[in-house]
């Protein structure tokens, strides 16, 4: 009894100990009180601020520049969020002006629509962007509907022209239907509306997924034309023509040279882009400010631009999520450069995200993130000015004046990591050795005179297998492997006077899984496989008389007799690869499972007094092979 006594009150003390610690934790969690009647009000069909009033305290009617940082792939409540402010903005800090991270091509498109309403404008949106995107310039255009001609929302796009099948529509859009280009630009008129037409016949092939993907930057490949050496065509001959456009394009002139140039500049980028140069992130940065530089002073009233977190910081970006990148932001060049004078005039907000932040580190203030994330209900958008805050001040301060806590969810639909850069598939035609360890004891015992130990070591396998990568929509990359080959056949004259020959072929998918999605080098996939192997048993015998046999079927003192195993097989498989530029060398091991009866078949019957051969067993495999990208 007294050791019973013992135990009772060591558990006893122990959820004391527990309830004590869980009370305590969780009063320590809930020191932080969201007041949710001020969140953010995502509904875009009224003008209700709520959500707003920290920001009211702010002074921020002294400010010109307004720019938020998000995560691209929450689209649903970025879109929603990206309207809410620009209506604040525009009632509360003068905002008239919205920049897009989207090329000029796009920013005339939206602009055109939002002034005018005109359904041929929002016709080409649609096709052409996200639905999420469509619907955010709905609510925008229907906002300035009931504002004073002086008072109405400008859309302005300052990135490179990095989506060109949208770029080429627009640039068809520009073109008169009704007038006879020069023979010096006619060729390249007729191949720019030839690629237009192209590109939306092979939407309609497409799945609704794809339609609305548009960074297929670069990469749309046509069945039966090149996108990039079209374009590359196209910019020469407009600036060594130029004067014959400007009498064909009339009043469209500028606007068709500003997204020409957009694309001039974007095939600069693309190449570096291409080689992983770092050059290329500085490029873009320096390229937005350029573009704004040239805006800033034409149009009355303030700035909103809802860009990807690390263009927004004020500091040089290596911090917030975009450490390992050194250079100066969009938003630092906008505060730092001495001829705009916008030193204290920049308002810098971050967006945080419950549900795509949990992995990030913020340093001092990742505790205190966590903490108001926890407290938060989900599908809500809470403004905190950390100002008040020291924990959340060291981290952030620097780079933003206030955050966005964000706990919406990701959009399954359409996210940001289909990226722009990230090909859609990544082939391999290789060629494989495999060594499989199938039991084949039974086998060797059934035939007459025959050497067990031929039939002991690995069976080996000549494989040639076709890889697919696909980049699924949350980013995830899958691959698939069809492997097809045939055995090292197995030859022996036994001691009985017979001979026999083990040959078959196997049929093999494997479905993996990359556990580095972002590192092209190297695949480091587990997964499934899937297969059909048979294997095939030649014997010709001269004696008639042994006791021991697959079959007793046999006639006469001479017979030749071929027997099968066919199996349906599964198991599981680890593959590491490495990508060496074309080349690529990879190795796999794993188990693989008989799901079949395992006797053989002989006649079209099958042999149930002959042995069983099971297709299980480990296996490895190394290969090598050539890369393609589509």
């Amino acid at each position: 009894m007294p050791v019973i006594k013992l135990k009772i009150n060591q558990i006893w003390k122990a959820v004391v100990l527990f309830f004590i610690f869980f009370g305590a934790n969780k009063a320590w969690s809930q020191s932080l009180t969201i007041d949710y009647s001020d969140t953010v009000y995502l509904n875009t069909s009224n003008n209700k601020f709520l959500g707003y009033s920290v920001m009211d305290s702010n002074e921020i009617a002294t400010k010109r520049v307004f720019l938020a940082g998000e995560n691209h792939t929450f689209l649903e409540s970025n879109s929603l969020l990206w309207v809410q402010n620009i209506k604040y903005l525009h009632s509360n800090a003068g905002v008239r002006n919205v920049l897009m991270e989207a090329g000029g091509s796009i920013g005339w498109l939206v602009n055109q629509y939002v002034q005018t309403g005109d359904t041929f404008y929002l016709s080409a949106i649609t096709e052409y962007t996200f639905d999420e995107y469509s619907e955010s310039f709905k609510s925008l255009k229907r906002f300035n509907n009931k504002l004073d001609s002086t008072e109405k929302i400008k859309v302005i796009g300052i990135d490179l022209e990095r989506s060109a099948p949208l770029a080429l529509k627009v640039l068809s859009m520009l073109m008169p239907k009704d007038k006879t280009p020069h023979d010096s630009i006619s060729l390249h008129i007729e191949a720019i509306e030839g690629m237009v037409k192209y590109q939306e016949i092979e939407k309609l092939e497409e799945s609704e997924e794809d339609k609305q993907d548009p960074f297929k930057i670069f990469k749309y490949l046509g069945k039966s034309y090149r996108e990039r050496p079209t374009i590359r065509r196209v910019i020469d001959n407009f600036y060594g023509h130029k004067e014959y456009y400007k009498d064909f394009l009339g009043d469209n002139f500028n606007q068709f040279e500003d997204v020409v140039y957009g694309l001039k500049k974007a095939l600069e980028w693309f190449d570096m882009e291409e080689d992983d140069a770092t050059q290329g992130y500085i490029f873009r940065e320096q390229y937005m400010f350029g573009r704004f530089r040239e805006v800033y002073d034409s149009n009355a009233g303030g700035y909103y631009g809802q860009f990807g977190r690390c263009h927004t910081t004020k500091t040089r970006v290596d911090q917030n999520t975009c450490k390992w990148y050194a250079f100066k932001s969009f938003a630092n060049r906008l505060s730092e450069d001495p001829n705009l004078g916008l030193a204290d005039k920049v308002f810098t907000m971050g967006i945080l995200y419950k549900n795509g932040d949990e992995d990030e580190d913020f340093g001092e203030s990742t505790e205190k993130v966590n903490e108001i994330f926890y407290e938060m209900d989900e599908l809500r958008v809470l403004l905190v000015d950390f100002k008040t805050n020291e924990v959340l001040a060291s981290t952030f301060e620097a780079n933003f004046d206030m955050l966005f806590f964000n706990t919406c969810f990701p959009s399954e639909k359409h996210p940001y990591f289909h990226r722009f850069d990230d090909p859609t598939t990544f082939n391999i035609l290789a060629g494989q050795y495999y060594s499989y360890d199938f039991d084949l004891t039974s086998l060797a015992q059934s035939i007459p005179g025959a050497i067990p130990s031929e039939y002991s070591n690995p069976i080996t396998l000549y494989a040639f297998s076709y890889s697919n990568k696909n980049y699924s929509e949350s980013g995830r990359v899958f691959m698939s492997r069809s492997v097809i080959g045939g055995f090292k056949s197995v030859n022996q004259s036994t001691t009985a006077g017979n001979s026999t020959k083990l040959s078959g072929f196997m049929w093999n998918t494997h479905y993996l899984f990359d556990l580095l999605p972002n590192v092209k080098a190297v695949d480091i996939a587990p997964g499934l496989s899937l297969g059909y192997t048979r294997l095939k048993l030649m014997v010709d015998r001269t004696d008639a008389t042994g006791t021991a046999s697959l079959d007793d079927g046999f006639l006469g003192t001479e017979s030749k007799s071929i027997y099968y195993n066919p199996a349906i097989t599964t198991g599981w498989i680890f593959s590491v690869g490495f990508n060496l530029g074309a080349l690529s060398l990879f190795g796999e091991m794993g188990q693989q499972f008989d799901l079949s009866n395992k006797n053989w078949r002989g006649n079209g019957q099958l042999l149930t007094g002959g042995p069983e051969t099971s297709i299980s067993g480990k296996f490895f495999s190394v290969g090598i092979g050539f890369n393609f990208e589509g």
